[in-house]
């Protein structure tokens, strides 16, 4: 009753759909190596102190998380006060937890500001395996 070409069709969708979870494994593994990435990538240039911004749930622009991600990559942030110490939390780095946006594929939001009207950030996309780092480029973006 299976004819060769319907077995052929059920072992090619199996095996899309085997590779479909193996990507979504493989971001819920590499979140973190991906944070950390791009944490290097945008604090190291820096070679001084900085803050992060604090995180009210208000605030539109926030970084979740950016403390832990940071000091998880061997930096030490200066945590800001509110409201910004009166303009002297500068520079501020901000990583946000990364998110799973296709197999494979991780989207992170990073910010720099190193004085005012001087910065940006973007939405960093990564390409990982299981923790390594194929391909990481920015997506989108804003600048002060």
């Amino acid at each position: 009753m299976n004819s060769p070409l319907a077995t052929r069709r059920l072992a090619g969708l199996a095996a899309v759909v085997a590779v479909v979870i193996m990507g979504y494994v493989s971001d819920s593994v590499s979140a973190d190596a991906g944070e950390v990435a791009v944490a290097h990538r945008v604090a190291g240039p820096l070679r001084r102190d900085f803050f992060v911004l604090p995180e009210p749930t208000s605030y539109p622009d926030a970084y979740p998380g950016s403390e832990a991600i940071l000091r998880r990559a061997g930096f030490m942030p200066h945590a800001c006060g509110a409201p910004f110490d009166g303009g002297v939390c500068y520079p501020w780095v901000g990583i946000a937890h990364a998110r799973s946006i296709a197999p494979f594929v991780l989207e992170i939001d990073w910010g720099l500001v190193e004085a005012p009207l001087i910065g940006g950030g973007s939405h960093a996309r990564i390409v990982a395996v299981f923790g390594f780092m194929v391909w990481q480029w920015d997506h989108g973006g804003w600048a002060t």
